[in-house]
């Protein structure tokens, strides 16, 4: 009898399986119906995201491996997963929020508990580069003064970011009214949010394989708020190493996976170069 995808991955993958499952789970992957093409292009852009080139073959190869394996008897929907999961070098191009559009977040009024938890939860995360693992981790112990310091759950980084005035109040909310959400149900609330905030600038993004454009709150995601941080530090001219500290990276090469190429703006001195 064919296994659920879960146990496959678990069985075959070994070392990597918790983290192919941590990725298709975020992709909305559970089991092998949900393996549509869109859901796999998903999963490949994230993992391309998140990891490295050969962190992401070592992935790919090995689910692809398993999908071998099953796929007669779990009927995968989408039977170009091997054209799909490659590493390629052109890597997703997603949307983040500059300051001005954060601001307009802010001043959303949430509707319900729901929204007021990913709210909170989203300007957080922005705020500070966390994941949103490790937001839920924090309480109002790790303020220490002016500074939010914690050790990321990921990578075992210790990470130290200024506190913007208000973040200790959403910190504790977020410890008072703890909720488990679905990452559809998290992604639909943000961009109603977004929406509501006015953020409809037109962008283009590159995703599920191909180019898209439409109002920016469309492409707005649970990861977005991380990406935002990044792009924004990096944009008013904090260095790599800064940020990868902050955002508790194990490499500036990750941290530039962060960084959305938005018009950074280049010092008076740099722009002598091209006058």
């Amino acid at each position: 009898m064919c296994k659920t995808l879960i146990e496959a991955v678990t069985a075959n993958a070994k070392k990597q399986a918790p983290a192919i499952i941590k990725h298709l789970q975020l992709s909305g992957i559970n089991d092998w119906k949900d393996l549509t093409k869109a859901n796999l292009y998903d999963f490949r852009d994230m993992v391309t995201s998140c990891v490295s080139s050969s962190s992401a073959r070592t992935y790919f190869a090995t689910l692809k491996a398993i999908l071998d394996r099953y796929s007669e008897e779990s009927g995968i929907p989408c039977q170009d997963y091997r054209k799909i999961l490659t590493a390629k070098e052109q890597r997703p191009v997603k949307t983040f929020l500059n300051m001005a559009d954060l601001y307009l977040l802010e001043g959303v009024q949430p509707k319900g508990l729901l929204e007021e938890f990913v709210l909170n939860e989203f300007l957080v995360s922005a705020y500070t580069g966390m994941r949103i693992s490790d937001v839920m981790a924090i309480s109002l112990e790790n303020v220490n003064g002016e500074f939010l310091s914690y050790v990321s759950l990921k990578t075992k980084v210790h990470a130290m970011v200024p506190m913007r005035p208000g973040l200790d109040r959403r910190i504790k909310w977020l410890q008072e009214h703890p909720l488990t959400i679905s990452l559809p149900g998290y992604n639909n609330a943000i961009r109603r949010m977004c929406q509501r905030a006015g953020i409809d600038e037109t962008v283009k993004v590159f995703k599920a394989g191909k180019e898209m454009e439409g109002p920016k709150w469309k492409f707005v995601s649970s990861h977005t708020g991380r990406i935002s941080f990044c792009t924004c530090l990096a944009s008013l001219g904090a260095g790599l190493q800064e940020i990868r500290r902050m955002a508790g990276h194990t490499t500036t090469a990750m941290t530039e996976r962060y960084i959305v190429p938005s018009g950074i703006e280049i010092s008076e001195k740099a722009m002598a170069f091209f006058r």
